[in-house]
């Protein structure tokens, strides 16, 4: 029987060995990270500062009475001391048209909780139970009334100069054409944006953009630039087509009519021409302004307050009961000067965790040595002749295998404290709860010092070894013991493998 109980307690040793190997090597570095995380600003507003020279990835550190920015590498993890906090991230100004940034959250199980669940869980019956852009063309000058319908105008014009009573139509027609030929072809004049081609006017507002040096001017030209998309809006649905029928309006003036034969088939094929021509041109520029409407789309959804982009556009929850993981990515903005399509580039990216401050926790096998040995008593009944008597097989031991649940705080300097340790001995056999403290040195083992709880078997009043006991209670050992706390120091080693 001893031979199978020390057997057993080898192995379970082994398995303890084991078990902190694997444990160790998933843990020993996030543990660390963990109990090493940075403050998360009290203002409970994180400020991302990414240079995408170098691509840097900093977060502003507010320093009282500090005139200077303090920019620091952005850790693994942040902490904050309390729960239920509303929490928003923002960016130094980058602008949208070089550098798109994005931001995704997702909560996570926070592994503390994790390990003293599986921890509690799984020991509870140890003790029993009780980016260049290309050059564009922008349109052409200010053309002559001839640019659209050249030979019509022409023909027109003679017809003004054999018959003085066309010089009024032959005018307005020609002043119909200009009028048209400015918004097709030639320049005109918005509220906010000069007198330019209708290419020009968007193009312009977008340099605009792309020059915006802080968040506050990009903010001031993304307006303006809503307002260009307005009003070409306005011209391309309204103004365009009421001068394009007036004009047509016009051609068809019964004093074309009273000209000559030819000149009516002449003028009905030029209608259709000059159709045509609208059509072919305003498709073009449609194309363009689509460009354009999905641009500002875009940059519109970037919602910039104070000059700083906020990423989280909705605030974000943290409860404390979950590890809340932040993922930035900030994209090359990749826009194409003369159509203005544009796609992301190569990215970059921010990650990091939002964690409770709190003590970190980290199971371990280790190995327990006790200043007094603990004799563990093993009661049975066995007969003798015709009476049963309560038998006892007794076990010293002055050395334990045990799994620990420690509790880190760091001291500032990659050095932790445990502070408590809790135990469990490995067997039945042996039920023994440790309660504890001590020092760790990071990734290399544990000492810690405390109080050993045996669980041992303890005869009840009245009963003594090779006592005799009525056969009524023979049946169950159970009958003629309890379980009682025998108290003995230790000290404990655990190694990190």
């Amino acid at each position: 029987m001893k031979t199978y109980i020390k057997n057993k307690a080898i192995a379970l040793l082994l398995f303890v060995l084991q078990l902190n190997s694997f444990i160790s090597l998933g843990q020993k570095s996030t543990t660390l990270d963990r109990l090493n995380a940075k403050h998360f600003p009290t203002t409970n507003v994180l400020k991302i500062v990414y240079n995408p020279l170098d691509a840097n990835k900093r977060y502003y550190k507010y320093v009282p009475l500090s005139p200077k920015k303090v920019n620091q590498d952005i850790p693994t993890y942040f902490s904050i001391r309390e729960k239920d906090e509303t929490l928003r991230i923002v960016a130094e100004f980058i602008n949208p048209l070089k550098f798109s940034l994005s931001l995704t959250s997702k909560y996570s199980d926070d592994p503390n909780i994790k390990i003293e669940s599986d921890f509690f869980a799984s020991l509870s019956e140890t003790v029993p139970k009780s980016i260049s852009a290309p050059a564009r063309s922008i349109g052409t000058a200010i053309p002559k009334s001839s640019e659209l319908l050249p030979e019509w105008v022409l023909l027109l014009e003679d017809k003004h100069k054999l018959d003085p009573d066309y010089k009024d139509y032959h005018l307005e027609v020609a002043q119909d054409f200009n009028d048209l030929e400015k918004y097709l072809v030639g320049n005109f004049t918005l509220s906010t944006g000069g007198t330019q081609t209708f290419e020009e006017h968007i193009y312009s507002a977008v340099d605009n953009l792309k020059a915006s040096s802080d968040g506050i001017i990009f903010l001031t030209n993304l307006n303006k630039a809503n307002e260009v998309l307005k009003e070409l809006n306005t011209v391309a649905e309204s103004t365009i087509k009421a001068e394009l029928a007036q004009l047509i309006m016009k051609m068809s003036s019964p004093k074309n009519f009273n000209y000559k034969p030819e000149f009516n088939v002449y003028t009905l094929y030029s209608i259709e021409k000059l159709k045509k021509k609208y059509n072919d041109i305003m498709t073009e520029k449609n194309v363009l302004k689509k460009s354009y409407e999905n641009l500002l789309e875009r940059m519109n959804k970037i919602k910039i307050v104070n000059g700083e982009i906020i990423l989280t556009v909705n605030d974000v929850a943290f409860d404390g009961e979950k590890d809340l993981t932040i993922d930035i990515k900030a994209k090359k903005f990749i826009l194409d000067d003369e159509t203005l399509a544009f796609s992301d580039g190569e990215s970059h990216e921010i990650q990091f965790t939002i964690i409770l401050r709190r003590p970190q926790v980290e199971a371990s096998g280790g190995i327990a040595f006790l200043a007094k040995p603990v004799t563990y008593n093993s009661y049975n009944i066995y007969v003798d002749g015709t009476s049963f008597k309560i038998g006892n097989s007794e076990t010293k031991k002055y050395v334990l295998p045990a799994l620990f649940l420690n509790y880190y705080r760091s001291l500032g300097d990659n050095s932790v404290l445990i502070l408590p340790q809790i135990g469990l001995g490995t067997g039945k056999e042996y039920p023994t709860v440790f309660l504890g403290a001590g020092y760790v040195i990071p990734n290399k083992f544990i000492a810690s010092i405390g109080a050993a709880n045996a669980f041992n078997q303890t005869l009840k009043s009245g009963y003594e070894v090779n006592s005799p006991i009525d056969s009524s209670l023979a049946n169950d050992v159970t009958n003629v013991y309890v379980y009682k706390w025998e108290v003995r120091p230790y000290i404990s080693l655990q190694l990190k493998f």
